[in-house]
């Protein structure tokens, strides 16, 4: 009777478990590729993803171009999707928990202010704060993808 209490106590610590990492929103899975399970997308996690920095149309031509985690239909964030990722309870480095490659700078987003405007949305994951840049201006480059 012990022994059967024990395992079904163990079945169901592992049920809750499971269930738990299941319902995660953000799942890494693998060392350089996070999934947003809520909103379908795969983020770029890698060492680049730190250290990379690009002006607006860099960044834009890096995401198209990038062949990465065996995928080719990488792309630049829209700033909805780049404020997605971001967890505005944190400071110096207010991103959701499972990234692991990140600065606490500001990333480039595919959002442009006006369309044909000298400016384009960023997002910052030093504190969770968004904003505008020139698009000459070299911001860090995070791709994105559908993941379905």
């Amino acid at each position: 009777m012990k022994n059967t209490v024990r395992k079904s106590f163990v079945v169901a610590s592992l049920l809750v478990a499971c269930s738990s990492v299941v319902n995660a929103e953000i799942i890494r899975i693998s060392d350089e590729v996070v999934v947003d399970t809520d909103k379908n997308l795969m983020w770029q996690d890698n060492h680049e993803a730190k250290t990379v920095k690009k002006n607006w149309q860099g960044a834009l031509d890096y995401c198209e171009n990038l062949t990465f985690a065996g995928y080719s239909d990488w792309r630049l964030p829209n700033i909805v999707e780049l404020e997605s990722i971001v967890d505005d309870t944190k400071y110096n480095q207010a991103i959701k928990i499972g990234f692991q490659n990140v600065a606490s700078d500001d990333y480039w987003s595919s959002s442009q202010i006006v369309s044909g405007s000298s400016h384009a949305w960023r997002g910052g994951f030093r504190n969770g704060n968004d904003g505008f840049g020139h698009k000459s201006d070299s911001y860090l480059v995070r791709c994105v993808r559908d993941s379905k």
